[in-house]
């Protein structure tokens, strides 16, 4: 163990999206609207199931994000 290199641990991260029926939505279809509305030439999204893999150019980095909450409009989504 005196050798072993432990990285920082990330703390999750949370994120408000706003669609119109939401409620109605099912999880694919909230993934996808939410890349679709999102998308610009610094963050490209990947959808992996159910899952929005997000990819920050400016920032070097990724985030897997999942659908936590849905409200009437209003999702939550959860890094993981």
């Amino acid at each position: 163990m005196k050798n072993d290199t432990l990285s920082k641990a990330r703390v999750a991260q949370k994120q408000v999206h706003h669609l119109k029926n939401a409620k109605t939505l099912r999880e694919k279809e909230i993934v996808r609207a939410i890349a679709k509305q999102n998308q610009s030439k610094q963050t490209v999204f990947e959808i992996d199931g159910d899952e929005l893999i997000e990819y920050s150019l400016n920032k070097k980095k990724f985030t897997r994000w999942i659908v936590f909450q849905v409200n009437e409009n209003q999702v939550i989504l959860l890094s993981i």
